[in-house]
């Protein structure tokens, strides 16, 4: 991988970071509250509002997204189908949920905008689903120990849904299809779904799982999480730090980043660092608030 690009990739990392980690603290701190307002004084105005915004945004980045080759229907139908099955999965009973819709289809638009230039489709579905599920996680924590929100597993589930139909909706856009082979990412210097990838990818997609069920376990009867249910954590990330000291690239005589395998392993490395950046900023979170005088509910 060249300079210039490992320099872009790094930027993108470090926005993908900030996506996944500083948003879902707007969001559970502010943005419900602000809908919750709206919809208040009249729900259809809430609701039009908050699709307006969604729409918005998602015609913004869009806009700047440069389109190559045709549109992929397939990848499209399944965004709509997502975000329909995000809309269905909110709990009606309290209309203001419907926010982690629009909230979380623009951070799958985020994600997707920044990461489609450096994944083979395949793998960037994946890392999606990882990323967007310890967003929701990461949010849904916070509102435990809020004294006027609650933990919820059902709104992990929206959350997840409307992200990944919005990383759906780049891949429409992109030209490529979720199949696409080895063979392409390795051309143009994406990284495809090779060992290293998922030897960090699905840890961290099991840890998180894992944590989100044993979490709504505590908040059920309102006690503060305990610290072994972040273990599987705590191995993922074990783990994407020894991919990272096995594919950190070596130089060859062309002084490109190499390894003893013949792949270009720079965005591997750079992937593992995001993965672990995320999983330990949620471990690190529940070690802080686990600290404080607060029930988690």
């Amino acid at each position: 991988m060249t300079e210039p690009l490992v320099r872009s990739k790094v930027a993108a990392l470090l926005g993908g970071l900030f996506a996944c980690i500083c948003l879902p603290w707007g969001y559970a701190i502010t943005g419900f509250s602000a809908f919750s307002f709206v919809s208040g004084i009249n729900m259809m105005l809430g609701v039009l509002i908050a699709s307006g915004v969604v729409t918005l945004l998602a015609v913004a980045i869009l806009g700047v997204f440069r389109r190559q080759g045709r549109l992929r229907l397939f990848e499209l139908i399944l965004a709509l189908t997502l975000l329909a099955a995000s809309a269905g999965s909110v709990n009606w009973n309290y209309p203001p949920k419907f926010i982690h819709v629009p909230q979380y289809f623009v951070l799958g638009l985020t994600f997707g905008f920044v990461f489609v230039r450096y994944f083979e489709m395949k793998a960037l579905v994946l890392f999606g689903c990882a990323a967007i599920l310890y967003a929701g996680l990461l949010d849904e924590s916070i509102q435990g120990y809020l004294s006027s929100r609650t933990y919820g597993i059902g709104d992990i589930i929206v959350d997840w849904t409307a992200g990944l139909a919005g990383v759906f909706v780049i891949l429409g856009f992109s030209g490529r299809a979720v199949g696409g082979g080895q063979d392409e990412s390795a051309a143009d210097g994406k990284l495809g779904l090779g060992l290293p990838s998922l030897t960090v990818l699905v840890p961290a997609l099991a840890s998180g799982v894992f944590a989100a069920f044993a979490l709504g376990r505590f908040a059920s009867v309102d006690m503060r999480p305990e610290l072994w249910i972040f273990a599987p954590m705590i191995a993922g990330i074990g783990l994407a730090s020894a991919v990272c000291a096995l594919e950190w690239p070596g130089k060859d005589r062309t002084g490109r980043g190499h390894t003893g395998n013949g792949h270009n392993s720079a965005p591997v490395v750079l992937n593992a660092v995001f993965m672990i950046v995320v999983m330990g900023f949620g471990v690190l979170t529940h070690v802080a608030a686990a600290s404080l005088p607060f029930n988690f509910h």
